[in-house]
């Protein structure tokens, strides 16, 4: 999209005024030309914004585990649940529990099924403060004595190919005593770490999971005694996606205990930033016999991602901000809005004006709105008596 100015945008002109007696020296008009030119930023490979940014709503069932927690009963009967009912897995509404079994041939400390239980153990207010971030309770899982793995999980209806960005709060008490509820001195190195299955898949082992915190360790990061926010985000390559909470921890202890909280699951969407800047002024000197034409280029970027169909700009012509003491000036448009590959020409037409300062703003709006805009662009008309040259000498050696 590019914009020309007749007249004079971020810019000074000086004219004659309408004084002489001659026919040839009737004032005439002064046509000063800049050029704006609107430019399309290719913007960065992925969008700049991440899940806390998004204004698009929470597509969690019940995002900060409150509520009434049940016991857990698998679609199908499981060795760790022989009368097919979980006992020691209580579970909030929209989650579901998922947990490596122990095998037998290991130590009886190696990779047992954890405990869930709500944190604040429904009691208001909670008992456990640093175990809650936000609204009433926290989803709370353990072993005790022995290690796990496992977590929560979540499958939701999404729109295939849209990206998605899914964060959520948790933290860990990993230690071998109950004195102060703070991890360590001695501690079990939990691990913990956030996962979208991009295909709706309930497979916690798949390794179509994109998981969070995959440049640290491949089981996540270690979060003891405070809430961290844990993000990633990935394309749904089906009409649902999986997310994952999980945890690990390496050896066992008397307390390995996770806490999540506060989890967040949006499509993500563009962010687009303007600017307009003029590299320097334009000066004009004429007399009343000459029409002098300069050319300035001024950028106008839309940077970001996603798709630019649609849109639009408009151009309005406002009274100048912090002047004082000068005359209107009305430039006129070719068009007064269009798209990205529409040329928008301002003219001013000096014709007549008597002598004094002119000047008005033009402001450049986008829709949808983007960065800075509106973006101002000053128009600035000088009218003078007279016009004086000096020629200095030229030398040559």
């Amino acid at each position: 999209m590019g914009a020309t100015i007749l007249g004079i945008g971020s810019a000074i002109g000086f004219a004659s005024g309408s004084t002489a007696s001659s026919a040839e020296s009737e004032t005439a008009p002064i046509n000063l030309l800049t050029t704006v030119d609107f430019l399309q930023d290719e913007g960065e490979s992925e969008a700049e914004n991440i899940c806390l940014q998004q204004n698009s709503p929470n597509l969690l069932i019940n995002p900060s585990f409150e509520g009434q927690y049940t016991t857990y009963v698998p679609d199908t009967p499981i060795d760790d649940c022989p009368a097919g009912v979980c006992t020691t897995a209580q579970i909030p509404a929209g989650w579901t529990p998922f947990w490596r079994s122990h095998d037998d041939n290991d130590d009886p400390w190696i990779i047992r099924q954890p405990e869930y239980k709500p944190a604040c153990i429904g009691t208001t207010p909670c008992p456990f403060p640093n175990r809650l971030r936000d609204g009433q309770e926290a989803l709370q899982y353990f072993t005790f004595f022995s290690t796990h793995e496992g977590g929560a999980m979540q499958r939701i209806t999404v729109t295939q190919g849209a990206d998605y960005c899914f964060s959520g709060w948790g933290h860990s008490w990993s230690a071998d005593d109950s004195d102060d509820a703070i991890s360590g001195p001695v501690e079990g190195e939990l691990y913990q770490k956030i996962g979208i299955d991009p295909t709706g898949g309930t497979d916690w082992t798949s390794t179509n999971i994109v998981w969070s915190d995959a440049d640290n360790h491949p089981w996540g990061r270690i979060q003891y005694d405070e809430y961290g926010l844990f993000t990633v985000e990935t394309t749904a390559e089906s009409d649902h996606i999986t997310v994952f909470v999980y945890s690990q921890p390496r050896f066992a202890m008397k307390h390995n205990d996770v806490y999540w909280d506060d989890t967040y699951l949006a499509q993500m969407t563009s962010v687009y930033t303007t600017s307009i800047t003029a590299t320097n002024d334009i000066i004009a000197l004429t007399d009343i016999t000459e029409t002098v034409q300069i050319s300035q280029s001024v950028d106008f970027s839309i940077t970001g991602t996603g798709p630019l169909e649609g849109y639009t700009w408009t151009a309005t012509i406002t009274d100048p901000v912090g002047l004082t003491n000068t005359l209107p000036l009305t430039p006129t448009f070719n068009r007064s809005s269009g798209g990205l590959t529409e040329t928008l020409v301002i003219s001013v037409d000096t014709t007549g004006l008597i002598t004094g300062s002119y000047a008005a703003d033009v402001l450049i709006t986008t829709d949808p709105i983007t960065g800075d805009t509106p973006i101002r662009v000053p128009i600035r008309v000088y009218i003078v008596e007279e016009v004086s040259r000096v020629y200095l000498p030229l030398t040559i050696k």
